[in-house]
């Protein structure tokens, strides 16, 4: 893999968490409400979100729980499901 191509998977590899993460912030009630459900400070999540580096898989993939449990809810029609943390309540 050549230098440039690497360092352009890294830029959108980082777009990608810093997408998931706003989404996800947006659906918990902001960033603050996602730092506490992900339990990581605020201003980790904030630098993620700003794409200055990424977030632990775990951290990331909590994140995806959250927006995907919103999808399904929303897809489903089922009001009132979604817990706040996205299963971590």
């Amino acid at each position: 893999m050549q230098p440039a191509s690497k360092y352009s998977g890294v830029l959108l590899l980082r777009t990608i968490h810093s997408s998931v993460l706003q989404r996800a912030a947006e659906l918990v009630g902001g960033a603050e409400a996602l730092a506490a459900c992900l339990g990581i400070p605020q201003a980790w999540l904030q630098a993620w979100m700003r794409g200055e580096g990424m977030p632990p898989t775990n951290v990331f993939l909590r994140a995806v729980d959250i927006i995907t449990e919103r999808s399904l809810e929303e897809s489903l029609r089922v009001p009132g499901r979604l817990r706040t943390c996205g299963g971590a309540d």
